[in-house]
């Protein structure tokens, strides 16, 4: 796949986890009864976020990166219910 592939993917990552964070975000200061658990979901996010953009500045895209993102990022939707349950019994 060509370069100019790999930026987009690796921009749909950091604005996606931009997103999904911001949504995080929102359901803490909204008043949700556990809000430990999605603190740390978007703390992940974050870091994800941070990095390919981070990359995409300093222009060195990657592979590995782009489908790590993307496993990151679909695991994370598919799994969102059974992980805010695993870390609120973790975190209390």
């Amino acid at each position: 796949m060509s370069e100019r592939n790999l930026v987009i993917v690796t921009k749909i990552i950091g604005y996606y986890c931009g997103f999904y964070m911001g949504v995080k975000l929102y359901a803490v200061f909204s008043g949700t009864p556990l809000p430990g658990p999605q603190l740390v979901l978007a703390g992940l996010l974050f870091l994800l976020g941070f990095t390919a953009f981070y990359l995409l500045k300093k222009e060195k895209h990657n592979w590995p990166f782009a489908l790590f993102g993307i496993v990151v990022v679909s695991a994370l939707r598919y799994f969102e219910n059974d992980l805010v349950v695993w870390l609120s019994g973790i975190l209390g």
